[in-house]
């Protein structure tokens, strides 16, 4: 049986996984920072990025979404394995996205993309923390051209 501590890391790195998918979908850059160690280190390599301490990454991202109109991204099956302050996590990941396609006001090119985090995370006085994230792409559909443009998004 779980304790309430345990029960508590659960919540907290879910809630904290979530708030990546948030920020990087919505592009609030400053609510990605929340994610991370100011050391972190984010190997975006394996999908066509590139690895480096977050401010770097965070600023890879922001250029490279824009040319994206949007993006969903899930994570699920979060393995865990917590050990006092640090943890080692895999989560699977699933993000549809569309590209804007140049003079054209309607029709975007989407594509879907699958693949894993593995992360290494740290609790600090903030709560939990990715230390260290390695994306590893496993496929992706190719793009295709029947994508419409989106309402706003969700928002709390």
């Amino acid at each position: 049986m779980l304790t309430n501590r345990q029960i508590s890391d659960r919540l907290e790195i879910s809630d904290l996984f979530s708030r990546y998918c948030r920020a990087v979908d919505t592009r609030d850059w400053d609510l990605l920072w929340s994610v991370f160690t100011k050391s972190s280190v984010i190997d975006y390599t394996d999908a066509g990025g590139i690895r480096a301490k977050a401010a770097g990454a965070i600023e890879w991202l922001r250029s490279s979404m824009q040319s994206s109109a949007f993006s969903q991204h899930v994570v699920t099956v979060r393995d865990l394995d917590i050990r006092g302050n640090k943890a080692k996590t895999l989560s699977y990941y699933y993000n549809p996205t569309a590209l804007i396609v140049p003079g054209d006001d309607v029709n975007l090119s989407a594509m879907l993309v699958f693949g894993y985090y593995k992360d290494q995370l740290k609790r600090t006085k903030h709560g939990w923390r990715i230390a260290e994230r390695r994306v590893e792409k496993s496929w992706q559909t190719p793009f295709w051209n029947e994508a419409r443009r989106r309402p706003e998004a969700a928002t709390l």
